[in-house]
């Protein structure tokens, strides 16, 4: 079937119904032509050309596009299920509302695509070239990333739900209102990544390194970060809420009213950072180190500050209320211009009906 008989059944304009089942296009030009709303099932295209062509609307079941060739194609509000794109030319297309469900996409090209409110559900993106990309109130969900390029891509708004990225390259990417819900990111280097308030919850982060980085307003709730190097970074008004932060470098970062509470620090580094305003409430800091930290107005109610050390930290206004400080050194610091406990708040708190 050619690509003019193909156009005219999606049509309705041929004596067969307007729906495409196990058939094969391999290497057809099928470019210019308007397939859009057209239904197609079990359908082979690989090597297929479809450039300047309308698939919009278009849905397709078990079909194969490895080595087509989408350039240029329209693809709103496509759905694909169960598809194969391997090693398929999909770059500088503008793609919006289109949905890949449980799809296979790894090694396909989209450099440069522009893509919005797509939906993206159970599919591979391994070794896939997003280069450039610029993704808009967007969704991954339940995905595996592996080795994908997504370096200088823009995002806002962009959803990563329980996603692998192994691997990935993100090098001189902008991450502006991005969600990271549950992904894995263990030992990624994200020094050359440019950060606007974002979220890596509930996340897998050990390792990672961040240092340097500018990550104000950006949440780590409940994440894994043992071992993670902030070093340097800016951190102010960041969420780390119930993250676990052992054995984290917060060494000279700016962490300004940034939130700590309920978090595990043990053995982590605090040496020379800025901690003004910070809760640490009900936090785990045992074995840490704030040698040279400046800690004024810091809220440590109810911490473990066990085998801490305080050398030399300005401790100016700083709540020390029912702390925990066994063997806690405050060698060189002002711990006379600290906040004691408050002995009827701490009976109130013990109070029970």
């Amino acid at each position: 079937m050619n690509k003019h008989l193909l156009e005219k059944q999606i049509k309705g304009k041929a004596d067969v119904p307007p729906m495409i089942d196990s058939q094969s296009f391999k290497r057809q030009d099928l470019s210019n032509v308007d397939l859009s709303g057209g239904v197609f099932s079990k359908s082979e295209f690989m090597g297929a050309d479809f450039s300047g062509s309308n698939l919009s609307q278009a849905s397709f079941v078990d079909c194969d596009f490895s080595q087509a060739i989408l350039n240029n194609t329209r693809l709103d509000e496509t759905n694909f299920m169960r598809c194969i794109f391997n090693d398929a030319q999909l770059s500088e297309l503008s793609i919006k509302q289109t949905n890949f469900i449980e799809s296979d996409v790894s090694h396909a090209n989209f450099s440069y695509a522009t893509f919005c409110q797509i939906n993206c559900v159970k599919s591979l993106f391994n070794s896939t070239n997003f280069t450039g990309a610029n993704f808009k109130e967007s969704n991954f969900v339940d995905s595996d990333f592996s080795a994908a390029n997504l370096e200088s891509s823009t995002h806002f708004r962009t959803n990563f739900i329980n996603i692998i990225f192994s691997d990935i390259r993100l090098n001189s990417a902008i991450l502006e209102l991005v969600l990271f819900q549950n992904a894995i990111f263990t030992a990624f280097d994200f020094t050359k990544v440019n950060f606007k308030i974002c979220q890596f919850r509930e996340s897998k982060l050990e390792q990672c390194n961040f240092s340097q980085c500018d990550l104000t307003q950006t949440g780590f709730m409940e994440a894994e970060l043992t071992s993670a190097n902030f070093n340097q970074a800016v951190l102010n008004n960041t969420l780390f809420i119930k993250a676990n932060l052992t054995q984290c470098d917060f060494s000279w970062t700016h962490l300004e009213q940034a939130l700590f509470n309920e978090a595990k620090l043990n053995e982590a580094k605090f040496i020379g950072a800025n901690l003004k305003q910070a809760q640490l409430v009900k936090a785990q800091i045992k074995g840490s180190n704030f040698e040279g930290a400046n800690l004024m107005y810091a809220d440590f109610s109810h911490a473990d500050l066990s085998n801490s050390h305080f050398k030399k930290a300005e401790l100016f206004r700083c709540n020390l209320h029912a702390v925990i400080e066994n063997h806690t050194d405050w060698q060189q610091a002002n711990r006379t211009a600290a906040l004691e406990t408050d002995s009827k708040k701490a009976q109130a708190e013990s109070f029970k009906a």
